[in-house]
């Protein structure tokens, strides 16, 4: 059994690896550094959405597939929410400022669950990065709806969904980052399409492993150097299949550096892998700093000379180590980890 337990870890903890790349490249990508932007819109989100693809569980009951999703998502989101209403009001309370309008506001963003503010054709205030946890709860549940279709009518479905999302956006944004959801859709069906073709993957030679992940590094270079837009948050795909393909591509890129940092680096992997374990809890926090505390703000006031690359290289370092060390000590809790549907 131990035995077991162990390879079954030492499989997948590159996965989690790629988790943590994943939430620091969220935490970056909220920086508005346009050449930050460039690396990590190019596989952020997308990362996610294929993992959850890859761990889709077929063979569970859809009642009990719902509730384990939304204990894992759902609930952690509403907790947020909460969290962010509680600290909205007392910090208008303290800063003398409008509990009750802060209190709605922060009300409303929980809601509507949108990850952008819109403003047409009516105002809709964003409530930050944990819009993801909708949007991944309506792609999972899809595609395990579509798995109980025939192949060639899940493909169809997957692609008009997608069309349906991404075009209905240019309307009107939907509560819950529904339309996220449903162009998600595509990537957590190509997560689970690499889920099911690993077996075959194993079967290739090392040159051809090689020069098929060497083509996709040059991909995702192309992508970031010509890189325009690709806000999923707003079902933005800049050039359409060109950068889609190029996301995939960038994915996979950071899965292969997942894979080698676990195989050559042991001690290294492990403290990657913690804290990709860790990533639901780490983006709530980051919700909470991201939404209310400002942190870049307050550096600022701390340190009014510090500018250029140093005080960006100083805001990295603060924001990590506020959200990954606050994220994992959440973690340490035994009634937060059960609050968030993991086990204690």
């Amino acid at each position: 059994m131990e035995t077991a337990v162990l390879t079954n870890r030492s499989r997948t903890r590159f996965i989690d690896i790629a988790r943590c790349i994943g939430i620091i490249a969220i935490i970056l990508g909220h920086l508005s550094v346009p050449e930050i932007h460039r690396v990590v819109y190019t596989f952020n989100v997308p990362l996610f959405f294929l993992i959850t693809g890859y761990f889709i569980n077929e063979k569970a009951p859809l009642r009990q597939f719902i509730k384990r999703r939304f204990k894992t998502l759902i609930v952690p989101y509403l907790i947020t929410c909460v969290a962010l209403i509680i600290i909205a009001v007392f910090g208008a309370v303290i800063s003398k400022g409008n509990p009750m309008e802060q209190g709605w506001l922060w009300l409303y963003a929980g809601v509507y669950g949108a990850g952008y503010n819109w403003y047409e054709p009516f105002f809709i205030s964003s409530v930050g990065p944990i819009w993801f946890l909708w949007a991944t709860f309506f792609s999972g549940l899809i595609l395990k709806l579509l798995l109980k279709t025939k192949p060639v009518i899940r493909m169809l479905a997957v692609v008009t969904l997608f069309a349906i999302g991404y075009f209905s956006s240019f309307i009107i944004w939907l509560p819950l980052s529904f339309q996220a959801g449903l162009c998600g859709t595509l990537y957590v069906y190509l997560g689970y399409l690499f889920s099911k073709s690993k077996d075959a993957a194993k079967e290739l030679n090392k040159e051809s492993k090689l020069f098929f992940i060497l083509i996709a590094f040059a991909v995702w270079i192309s992508f970031m150097v010509d890189f325009k837009t690709y806000w999923m948050v707003i079902c933005d795909f800049g050039r359409g299949i060109t950068d889609i393909f190029g996301s995939v591509c960038a994915c996979i890129a950071v899965f292969a550096i997942s894979y080698l940092i676990d195989k050559y680096l042991k001690h290294t992997s492990k403290l990657l892998s913690y804290i990709g374990e860790n990533s639901i809890f780490i983006v709530c926090v980051h919700t909470v700093e991201q939404d209310l505390l400002a942190l870049d703000i307050r550096l600022g006031h701390l340190f009014p000379n510090l500018t250029g690359v140093p005080g960006l290289i100083l805001l990295i370092a603060v924001k990590l180590v506020f959200n990954i060390t606050l994220g994992c000590l959440l973690s340490r809790i035994r009634f937060v980890r059960k609050a968030f549907g993991m086990k204690v």
